[in-house]
């Protein structure tokens, strides 16, 4: 059954303090490298599903693009925001091939 509580979470959290993790393309950089399908498999027995957003599993939860109320609040920082927010539905790598694998390093 559906509950409206957010899903249990495992997760890499990056520091942003450190001036390191303070630039985005650094945050990326070692996100499309991270094989989730191959650890699951081979680590977990399949046992985890990928968190998608900090609120999965509740209406909070990111999903397509920024619209209504939404898109009116991020339109007052768009200078200061990534434009592909605007443009790109928000997907982590899927490593389903081994060129998917090739494409995610040569991104990184």
């Amino acid at each position: 059954f559906k509950t409206t509580s957010p899903e249990p979470m495992q997760a890499f959290m990056l520091n942003q303090r450190r001036r390191l993790f303070q630039d985005r393309l650094v945050r990326a950089a070692l996100t499309y490298p991270f094989d989730f399908e191959t650890m699951n498999r081979t680590l977990f027995y399949n046992s985890n599903t990928r968190t998608q957003s900090y609120f999965q599993g509740t209406e909070l939860a990111s999903s397509g693009l920024p619209q209504g109320k939404e898109l009116e609040i991020l339109e007052k920082y768009r200078d200061k925001l990534p434009p592909e927010l605007f443009t790109q539905e928000f997907k982590l790598p899927v490593y389903d091939s081994p060129q998917a694998e090739r494409k995610y390093l040569k991104q990184a």
